[in-house]
């Protein structure tokens, strides 16, 4: 769709991964596609599912087998949890024994490259099941051991300016040429994750065309968010296509409630951060902490990562510099930083490692944005660690 190095550089993957699908369709071996239920996750995996559907269709002759060879599955945690990987195993199984079905194909989008995902790949491999990953955040070279194609940006360059939904669009757009709203899609999830790069400018100037402006995309991806955080392990397809290039007068109509939901959610979270944060002027940046539990409602939305970015705003613009910014809870930690600072995430868990390995510290993420999980214990120990790490950190020139 678009003009990319980047792309170029990963045009074999592209390719293979289409292969692999389309081979999958035509062995009549079912897929299922595992991802993050975010909006990055979200549009991925639905620009494949569009793609993967007019495939299957094209391949069976009743429209109830589609039900039997395709399955999408979302995942609220960061990483392809455990429990997820043998829910999975235990329902393909079943299939394998009632209806002599083939292992499946399954597409982790948005999930896979971490460390935290590799006992889940593993599993899955033992079962026979063939992998794909499609992911963004920095890999961990372990899980290619487990993984039959793994595409991800990090192999070919240092950047963040990609997120796991362009990736899924480019290869829905290879499997089946001329499939319309793949740049919407791209665009959306490069948006919801903060990418900024040449390849996020062309998918939204494509978007733009059909009508899109970037103020839209911005809220669409918003309402996107809030809505699938209460979907949860739901696939429910019908609403996320509403959603998403739905009926227009439902999509303005869904899109308009629940704008004004998170508009009054904002503003009272924006008090009560501005109340509980604490901010240090380090000279150059600000370091600010928040304590998440006390001021989040368990199971409420926004999310955890939201509220931290809140309190980053929230800061540059009180002081109008640099920020880092953390919270935490009895047993993890969640980040965001200024990309203007030499702040790394992994180097930060490993540091925890060494330092505490009774802390069992677990975590990842992007450099700049990402958790930390240990024990509750640990947890006084932790936030010092991170506090006090964060407290050296350095301007750069982004």
């Amino acid at each position: 769709m678009i003009k990319s190095d980047i792309y170029e550089r990963l045009a074999d993957r592209f390719k293979a991964a289409s292969v692999m699908i389309s081979r999958g369709i035509a062995e009549k071996r079912p897929i299922l596609i595992r991802h993050h239920a975010d909006c990055d996750g979200y549009a991925g995996a639905v620009a494949l599912e569009r793609a993967i559907l007019e495939m299957l269709y094209q391949h069976h002759r009743r429209e109830s087998d589609i039900f039997y060879y395709y399955r999408r599955s979302p995942s609220r945690t960061p990483f392809y949890d455990y429990s997820d990987a043998t829910k999975d195993v235990s329902n393909f199984l079943a299939d394998v024994m009632r209806h002599e079905h083939k292992r499946p194909l399954i597409i982790v989008v948005d999930n896979g490259s971490s460390s935290e995902d590799l006992m889940s790949l593993r599993k899955l491999k033992i079962y026979g099941a063939q992998l794909i990953v499609i992911d963004h955040h920095p890999p961990c070279k372990e899980n290619d051991n487990y993984i039959d194609l793994h595409i991800n940006p990090h192999f070919v360059t240092s950047s963040y300016g990609i997120s796991a939904g362009m990736l899924c669009a480019e290869i829905a757009a290879q499997l089946m040429p001329g499939i319309e709203d793949m740049e919407l899609l791209a665009a959306l999830s490069g948006v919801a994750d903060k990418c900024e790069g040449t390849e996020l400018d062309q998918y939204l100037m494509l978007a733009e065309k059909k009508g899109y402006s970037r103020r839209k995309i911005e809220q669409i991806a918003e309402c996107i968010d809030f809505e699938t955080y209460y979907l949860g392990f739901l696939e429910s397809r019908y609403m996320v296509d509403d959603l998403f290039f739905g009926d227009l007068a439902k999509q303005d109509q869904l899109i308009s409630m629940i704008s004004q939901e998170l508009a009054k959610r904002k503003a009272a979270y924006e008090v009560a951060v501005e109340k509980y944060t604490l901010s240090e002027n380090m000279g150059s940046f600000a370091l600010a902490s928040l304590d998440l539990e006390a001021v989040s409602r368990e199971g409420e939305y926004p999310r955890r990562g939201k509220i931290i970015g809140m309190v980053l705003l929230h800061v540059r613009e009180k002081l109008g510099k640099p920020v880092v910014a953390y919270g935490y809870g009895r047993d993890f930690l969640t980040l965001r930083s200024d990309k203007s600072l030499d702040v790394d995430l992994a180097k930060i868990i490993a540091g925890l490692r060494q330092a505490m390995p009774y802390a069992l510290v677990e975590g990842g993420g992007h450099a700049k944005a990402g958790s930390i999980n240990f024990i509750a214990a640990a947890r006084d120990e932790v936030v010092k660690y991170v506090h006090d790490t964060l407290a050296k950190a350095n301007y750069i020139n982004p």
